[in-house]
């Protein structure tokens, strides 16, 4: 109940948080009432109305999707698992949207490989998540709601063929609404790979590790890197056979103070299977023919945060079935040490 002399206003601001499950119009109206008594010369600007539809555009979310196998592949690792032709394998597919609003119309979808003769799938949910299949057979292809830190997981169960061989390699993707801004698109999706099968006898896979500031995993020396500076990786993934060897693993998970890394491989004496260019941790299953190499050059930068040393370490697994003649080469630990001013 407000005085205003002739020519005075009055302004209120209001800011109010939108329930996250709201949908449609928000209309608001404010109106002034003369007094009693008092006549107004014009009452069609006594009131006021706003009108607001709520919709996903504009809305941010953080949507992701995991996998994982029961014979050792992950996607979270990652890590490759090992399978057997005519066995079965067992995905854990989960899918979480972090929020801070509801996704709705979230599209999950998994095709499963080739390598599956029949596959079934049962799904549960966590936190309220709706829309989605709870038990079926063949691909998977839901659209579905996800309130804030709700989760569906997916159990899917696949039979191998009995002559399925080399990598099977199978990818699930969550996709958000049209309108919808998701904030980190790097873990929308989530590949698994498994060995069925390896060719190969007795052979020798090595692996070395070098960067551009003196660290050598061959020597052994430290190398002297600066927090906030960048710094180069060289990497070089050997066969010394006598025999190829087909589906051997390749890994490297770049440490938490390592950022914005990216890579580039060549390959010579007929290796193939690598990843030609590609960002984040390296995982590859590749074929080494005998006396064949894979070289990567990884550039990332150093976080300024990060003290004390900086220490990544390489993988080359045999493939299953195949005997490495000398273990003791099959990883390789390149290590700085971090000085400010280096």
């Amino acid at each position: 109940t407000v005085t205003l002399p002739g020519g005075s206003s009055i302004t209120y601001t209001v800011t109010a948080q939108i329930n996250s499950t709201a949908t449609g119009a928000i209309t608001n109206t404010a109106t002034v009432t003369p007094p009693a008594g008092f006549t107004d010369t014009n009452l069609t600007n006594n009131t006021a109305t706003d009108i607001a539809t709520v919709s996903a555009t504009g809305v941010t979310n953080d949507l992701s999707i995991t996998k994982t196998d029961n014979v050792g592949g992950s996607s979270v690792t990652p890590t490759i698992g090992t399978a057997t032709p005519g066995g079965t394998v067992t995905y854990t597919i989960v899918v979480r949207n972090s929020g801070p609003t509801t996704a709705t119309g979230a599209t999950v979808a998994d095709a499963f490989p080739a390598a599956f003769t029949s596959d079934s799938y049962t799904a549960v949910a966590s936190g309220g998540a709706t829309g989605f299949t709870a038990s079926g057979t063949g691909n998977i292809l839901n659209t579905v709601t996800l309130p804030t830190g709700s989760t569906i997981t997916y159990t899917v169960t696949g039979n191998l063929s009995p002559t399925a061989t080399g990598p099977v390699s199978n990818t699930a993707v969550v996709t958000p609404p049209v309108g919808f801004t998701d904030t980190n698109l790097s873990n929308n999706s989530a590949t698994d790979i498994a060995t069925v099968s390896a060719i190969g006898t007795a052979n020798d896979l090595s692996v070395t590790k070098t960067d551009n500031v003196g660290g050598s995993s061959v020597t052994p020396t430290f190398g002297t890197a600066t927090p906030g500076g960048t710094i180069t990786y060289t990497i070089i993934v050997s066969n010394s056979g006598p025999s190829t060897a087909i589906g051997a693993t390749f890994v490297d998970t770049f440490p938490a103070g390592f950022t914005s890394d990216s890579y580039t491989a060549v390959a010579s004496g007929g290796a193939t299977g690598f990843t030609a260019s590609g960002t984040s941790n390296i995982l590859d299953m590749v074929t080494l023919p005998s006396g064949s190499s894979i070289t990567y050059t990884v550039t990332g930068k150093i976080s300024p945060t990060v003290q004390g040393s900086l220490s990544n370490t390489a993988i080359v697994t045999p493939p299953a079935g195949s005997t490495d003649t000398n273990l003791t080469n099959n990883s390789a630990t390149d290590i700085d040490t971090l000085t400010l001013g280096a």
